[in-house]
């Protein structure tokens, strides 16, 4: 085995190295770990449809980044007071197989004196609480697989980001399971995450070796992580098809957005709701199809339709607070 410190705290970075180990596999045949952390991030799994498994809103008013991984499973908070590690390995056996990657794990748990186990799906548990999330992919014979370990990680933040009113959205794509969740940190006293870090890596590495990135490793990795795990298309333009509805009082009146959105665009959208006025309802259409679901953009292209659609007591900064 061979471990390579990865010292970026962009997750988009992170799975950048990931994809490229296992795509020119500069290693060979060994298997290489990692073992890093993140500033705040969501990640969303790869077949989620990303408005139902995160409140976008909160992230974007927190900081807070967003990418999607290449493995399935559901979406994930990550901050730096988590630690993903990852396993890039020979494939050596046909589908999905976990408990190759966790055993390491959790021995180095135990050694810890956490008393850890494998749920038989892909979580670690502690008692009745997950403290580690697991997932993978297969990528020119090769499987990534990599998890996330609770340590001293934000739980507020982590259920307030990643809670989505469901009741407004009719969505198509693989829902995550809220689970109960514990930090390991207060299971070991005294201990910092760098400590942790460094124990964990100790106990999975055993007799292999450390090296790090060259230069020429590390020059790919900017462009990958920006077109596969940072880019608009990559993260937003692979949700499914789903319907939204969101709705608003304002001085003028209550406003209902009814809207469809396809790979990350809207498709179609009607506004219901006791307003006054005559919006053109076929303009609006024509104004917003195709725009990308982001408050930004529908706040731009709603200015831009003038009185159109204008509504009494009711400005386009308001019908764009509703719409997205």
């Amino acid at each position: 085995m061979i471990y390579i410190p990865c010292e970026s705290m962009d997750a988009a970075f992170c799975f950048a190295l990931e994809y490229d180990l296992a795509t020119r596999a500069p290693c060979g045949g060994e298997t290489v770990f990692l073992f890093w952390r993140t500033v705040p991030t969501l990640m969303v799994g790869r077949f989620q449809n990303i408005y139902a498994e995160i409140d976008l809103a909160y992230a974007r008013a927190q900081g807070i980044q967003v990418t999607r991984r290449l493995s399935g499973g559901g979406a994930i908070y990550t901050d730096p007071g988590s630690w993903q590690f990852t396993f890039i390995a020979p494939q050596a056996h046909a589908g999905v197989a976990f408990a190759p990657f966790v055993e390491p794990v959790l021995r180095a748990l135990r050694g810890l004196g956490v008393d850890a186990r494998f749920s038989g799906r892909n979580d670690l548990l502690v008692g009745d609480k997950k403290c580690c999330g697991n997932a993978q992919y297969i990528k020119n014979g090769r499987v990534v697989h990599h998890g996330s370990i609770l340590f001293d990680a934000d739980i507020g933040q982590m259920a307030r980001a990643t809670t989505v009113d469901a009741v407004k959205i009719a969505a198509k794509g693989v829902a995550s399971v809220r689970d109960r969740v514990i930090n390991l940190a207060p299971l070991l006293p005294g201990m910092t995450g760098e400590g942790f870090r460094d124990a964990m890596v100790a106990a999975i590495l055993g007799d292999g070796q450390r090296r790090a990135l060259t230069p020429a490793e590390r020059a790919p990795l900017a462009a990958i992580a920006q077109q596969r795990f940072r880019a608009w298309a990559a993260v937003y333009g692979q949700s499914p098809a789903c319907g939204i509805v969101r709705k608003a009082r304002f001085p003028g009146g209550t406003v209902e957005a009814h809207v469809q959105v396809d790979g990350g665009r809207i498709a179609d959208i009607a506004l219901h709701g006791d307003f006054f006025g005559a919006p053109d309802m076929a303009a609006l259409r024509a104004t917003l199809q195709g725009c990308p679901y982001e408050a930004e953009a529908v706040r731009a292209r709603l200015a831009a339709a003038g009185q159109a659609l204008a509504l009494y007591g009711i400005t386009p900064e308001d019908v764009a607070s509703v719409i997205v």
